[in-house]
């Protein structure tokens, strides 16, 4: 083993200047690498392929924690999420979660994509904008978000170079921060990202880790000898069109923001209830079936066309027989479809649309998931089956419910935060439901055409006047 300590290999200082509901931002940017604090192990972690159909190598996912600081600011607060302290517990982490600090490489013999254990770092940024926390409101995961609060690197130089965690400080000028981080999904998804931010916290305010990852892939997610798929795996079926021959592709996209309250979801699925349909449907598959449908509507897509609702499924909790450790950090996420006509959906009552929800997530257990990891086991080019903007492109719909991962327990020692959000939807057709800090509202982040959100704008809130109408 060789000794990595923490360094900052490289500080860049720059200056910046952008616009939001035109307003001027100067901020200032500072970046540096940190490295696990003491001697972390080499070698290498095999990829499953699950995390291998985790969109490409060349992307991260964004998300952005909101602390307000309400009782401070920055003349009074200097060290509010001190940076030091930040760096140093974020080093700290890094030993147990070595991987995360490693980088991807091809395997010399097999060409598979995995994680080579080398200690390269974290990027951490640290900026200070003239914006304010209030200035973002709810914090739209939009692209003028992303490019405030969420880091980037430069992509250029092949997927070896890039860091599979990227971390950014952001303080406003109320005295408020965000931490923005880059996530790659390869290494693991929203739970595995959520412990180890999560971990991290409890460093820096002193506490001890809770609970060490395992990073060991193989002894979950391997295939069966011989494989036997024993579904038909529709989730991995590639979509031949997906827009109406009318559409212009390369139309702008919106994204947009809509708060659910508890009554409204009640609403809701008292509604899904209605005309003697008496079965009880859960949050998730309620709050769903009405974006999908208002999706529809606002797309004005035709009847007869086939249309696709996807879900990711934590698996965690699907293995009988077989306990998936707390710490495992991976991706144990299976995407689950529906297809069906885009008429039934959007003419039959809501209930209709959730019953197939509630279908498609019910039928991933623990024998489909090792039917998939046998199905995918067989294939030639994963790569093929890799997830991306295609996913959810219009008239179909990728639905993430972050409504029970911990993501608000990341407390750094200087309170929890107030809001966590997607950093920005980016692909047509996604939508992200996110709940507040108390778990009893919801947010549904939505990235639509620009002309179909103007729409859907206008209907997702039409079950309020046929409530009120009662």
């Amino acid at each position: 083993m060789t000794l990595f300590p923490i360094l900052l290999v490289s500080i860049v200082h720059t200056l910046v200047i952008s616009y939001h509901n035109n307003k001027m931002s100067k901020f200032m940017m500072k970046s540096t690498m940190v490295y696990p604090k003491t001697d972390t192990p080499r070698g290498s972690v095999r990829l499953s392929d699950i995390d291998l159909i985790k969109r490409t190598p060349y992307t991260h996912t964004p998300l952005v924690y909101v602390y307000p600081n309400y009782q401070n600011n920055i003349s009074t607060s200097s060290k509010y999420f001190d940076s030091t302290l930040l760096i140093s517990s974020l080093s700290q982490v890094l030993v147990p979660f070595y991987p995360i600090a490693g980088r991807l490489r091809r395997n010399g013999q097999t060409d598979r994509i995995e994680i080579d254990c080398n200690a390269k770092g974290v990027l951490f940024v640290e900026v200070e904008t003239s914006y304010e926390i209030s200035d973002f409101g709810e914090f739209t995961p939009n692209d003028v978000l992303r490019k405030l609060v969420i880091p980037t690197c430069d992509y250029s130089g092949g997927f070896s170079k890039i860091p599979l965690l990227m971390v950014q400080l952001t303080r406003f000028r109320c005295g408020g921060v965000c931490i923005g981080l880059g996530v790659h999904h390869f290494a693991g998804d929203g739970a595995a990202y959520a412990y180890l931010i999560n971990q991290w916290a409890r460093l820096a305010r002193g506490d001890a880790l809770d609970v060490l990852p395992v990073f060991d892939r193989a002894r979950f997610l391997i295939a069966r000898s011989p494989p036997h798929v024993d579904f038909n795996h529709l989730e991995f079926q590639k979509r031949t069109s997906h827009s109406d021959t009318d559409f212009q592709e390369m139309e702008k996209t919106k994204v947009g923001l809509f708060k659910f309250s508890e009554d409204q979801i009640t609403a809701l699925k008292q509604q899904a209830m209605s005309n003697s349909h008496q079965m009880k449907y859960s949050t998730f598959e309620v709050l769903s079936a009405h974006v999908w449908r208002c999706a529809l509507k606002a797309r004005g897509v035709q009847n007869d066309k086939l249309v696709k609702f996807s879900t990711p499924i934590n698996a965690r909790s699907k293995f009988n027989h077989s306990v998936v450790p707390k710490g495992y950090f991976g991706n144990f996420i299976f995407n689950s479809v529906y297809f069906g006509k885009s008429g039934d959906i959007v003419s039959k009552p809501l209930w209709y649309a959730a019953s197939k929800i509630h279908e498609t997530v019910t039928r991933v257990n623990e024998d489909y998931i090792r039917s998939a990891v046998d199905f995918l086991s067989l294939q030639s080019d994963l790569s093929a089956l890799a997830t991306g903007p295609h996913t959810s492109r219009c008239p179909d719909v990728h639905v993430n419910f972050w409504k029970g991962l911990p993501f608000y327990e990341a407390d750094f020692g200087w309170g929890k935060p107030v809001f966590v959000r997607h950093g920005g939807i980016g692909y047509e057709g996604q939508i992200v439901i996110m709940p507040n800090e108390n778990g009893d509202e919801l947010f549904v982040g939505i990235n639509l055409f620009s002309s179909h959100m103007d729409r859907f704008e206008k209907i997702i809130y039409d079950f309020e006047e046929r409530r009120a109408a009662l």
